[in-house]
């Protein structure tokens, strides 16, 4: 999935469609992201991996987790997956 930055060139895709939607209905465009001023503080955009690949996942009682994650995964999105109720929009999520 293409990440929105300064040289974000939206592609075909649903993604790219629905960024470039949101982009439009909220008055954004690549430029906002580059900050002359501080430059480390601008977004470049670039990729991402869309799917959450999980190796080697093992658990014992329901505290301790072991698993890797590839460059650019995040843990924090494998365990909002775990812990995510059945209903998540009636549990607030």
């Amino acid at each position: 999935m293409r990440l929105v930055g300064y040289t974000f060139q939206p592609g075909k895709g649903r993604f790219e469609t629905v960024t470039r939607k949101m982009m439009q209905e909220e008055g954004i465009t690549e430029r906002d992201f580059y900050i002359k001023e501080m430059q480390e503080l601008s977004a470049q955009g670039g990729f991402r991996q869309t799917p959450l690949c999980c190796e080697d996942f093992s658990y014992m009682n329901s505290l301790i987790l072991h698993f890797k994650l590839p460059k650019g995964s995040y843990a924090t999105t494998l365990l909002r997956e775990l812990m995510k109720p059945e209903d998540p929009i009636r549990s607030g999520f």
